[in-house]
């Protein structure tokens, strides 16, 4: 566990008052081996595992493209082992409405994380960042059990254009039990949609049962990574439709694959 001065510490800076010019303002490595230490513990109950760990790079940039659980509780778990893996904490790129919300806004951008925006990203990966995404957004944290281990990325291009602007790979990160960690009960379509989008139909949040906010017990987390997919040579090819879909067919077809083996495995 770690000493409780540091967790004292990290949490003040984790909830301190941000500016515009903040983003590169994060936790010191002491903070961050504090945060995660409590993370591991609180969560460990679910056993996160890490399969293909070989996968992450020590160093560059990379784009690790995952499906994503309910209330994104499994980026919690996934950050301690990547920690643990490479001592390298990815750039997570929020849900823009994350950052109207003052508290939230400190958390995540304290924590490393930016708005979700391509040109943002392209330069995170440019200057050899890890860039952690999960291109589902909402669609997938906010899904009923008629979704689940289903990658609906139909139209969301925004993640592999990035990887073609910033020649950098793409690194899958399939989890299985995310979907099972709580019981779902029915849409909310009227508080959720008004706080986060302003009446938004992507924002209906799934009503679950848990063990309180955290995941049933018994669920089990394993984050399997694939092997880096490379995008096409050229960065122009970014702009190019037909380049576009031809390599976001591949990556799909490639990580819809590996989530089906995963769960399979389960």
């Amino acid at each position: 566990m770690p000493r409780p001065h540091d967790l004292a510490a990290a949490l003040r800076f984790l909830f301190s008052p941000v500016s515009d010019d903040d983003a590169e303002n994060r936790m010191a490595p002491e903070h961050i081996d504090a945060v995660m230490a409590v993370i591991s513990a609180t969560l460990g109950y679910v056993q996160p595992t890490l399969v293909g760990a070989a996968n992450l790079p020590t160093e560059g940039g990379a784009l690790l493209v995952g499906n994503h659980g309910l209330m994104g509780v499994d980026s919690f778990a996934l950050y301690p082992l990547i920690w643990q893996a490479v001592r390298r904490v990815p750039r997570g790129l929020a849900d823009r409405v994350l950052f109207d919300l003052e508290p939230l806004r400190r958390f995540v951008t304290h924590a490393g994380g930016v708005p979700g925006y391509r040109d943002a990203a392209v330069e995170l990966l440019q200057r050899d960042e890890l860039v952690l995404v999960y291109p589902g957004g909402s669609t997938d944290s906010f899904k009923g059990p008629e979704g689940h281990y289903q990658l609906p990325w139909s139209g969301r291009t925004g993640f592999v254009r990035v990887a073609m602007r910033a020649q950098r790979p793409i690194i899958p990160v399939m989890a299985s039990g995310i979907d099972d960690a709580y019981r779902f009960l029915f849409h909310d379509r009227w508080v959720f949609p008004r706080l986060f989008g302003h009446g938004k139909a992507r924002y209906a949040f799934p009503v679950s049962v848990g063990m309180g906010l955290l995941p049933l017990p018994g669920t089990r987390f394993t984050y399997h990574l694939g092997e880096p997919i490379h995008p096409p040579a050229d960065p122009d090819l970014a702009d190019d439709e037909a380049a576009v879909a031809a390599f976001h067919g591949e990556v799909w077809r490639t990580c819809q694959a590996q989530l089906d083996a995963a769960v399979r495995g389960a």
